[in-house]
């Protein structure tokens, strides 16, 4: 299996911005950072927003950073949320 959000974490390490900052830019705390980065706890939306800005993520690429298999996945993953419900 891939890595949870490889190509945010490969923007982060490119922009040398280490957890703990971007932790600090957003107002939570760094193992909260780490355990949405693992793929643990999700993303919401304006958190996103907000990471993608810092990193200068233009908004329409957020499916990029932030679902491992783009919107196709996304779409496919709230289906089966649908279903189960």
């Amino acid at each position: 299996m891939a890595r949870a959000f490889r190509k945010l974490r490969c923007k982060l390490v490119e922009m040398d911005i280490q957890q703990k900052e971007l932790a600090d830019r957003l107002g939570v705390s760094p193992s909260t950072i780490s355990t949405r980065l693992s793929g643990h706890l999700p993303w919401s939306v304006p958190e996103a927003v907000q990471v993608a800005g810092i990193l200068g993520i233009p908004l329409d690429q957020l499916s990029v950073f932030f679902y491992d298999d783009g919107p196709e996945s996304l779409a496919a993953r709230k289906k089966a949320l649908c279903r189960a419900t």
